[in-house]
């Protein structure tokens, strides 16, 4: 579950909506720069991309199986998701730490293909709300 640091939540008995919103707001956090990103995650001990590729990959699977993509669309997102994929695992840890974030040229190629794919859905390309910081709450 997630709450946010303003203490909203955006509510809807819709979980097409709900899918579609968070999508797009983990595609746009993608797409932010390495600072940004950081700067979302707030709770302490967060490990930043992870949380961004985990929650990314979750609604991608939620958003394919509650509405019918578009080719373009389901093409653009699989190949994020399958980059990220092909990062996870005891390979390339280095690329699921902090300082890679702001250094590692790789995410700018994760940048690069969330900004392809907000574009191929037609959402702005911009920083989602400072006030819309997430965290993991149990």
């Amino acid at each position: 579950m997630y709450t946010y640091a303003d203490g909203s939540d955006v509510v809807s008995d819709d979980p097409r909506l709900m899918t579609r919103l968070n999508l797009r707001h983990f595609l746009q956090l993608l797409a932010c720069e390495g600072v940004d990103q950081l700067d979302h995650y707030i709770a302490p001990g967060t490990l930043t991309a992870e949380e961004m590729a985990n929650d990314f990959s979750t609604f991608f699977t939620m958003a394919a199986s509650c509405y019918v993509l578009s080719a373009a669309e389901s093409d653009a997102l699989q190949t994020l998701d399958d980059y990220l994929t092909g990062m996870s695992g005891d390979a390339f840890p280095e690329f699921w730490n902090d300082e890679a974030l702001l250094l590692d040229a790789r995410w700018a190629l994760v940048r690069h293909l969330a900004r392809q794919a907000l574009a191929v859905f037609g959402w702005p390309n911009e920083i989602p709300p400072r006030e819309r910081r997430a965290y993991r709450v149990e």
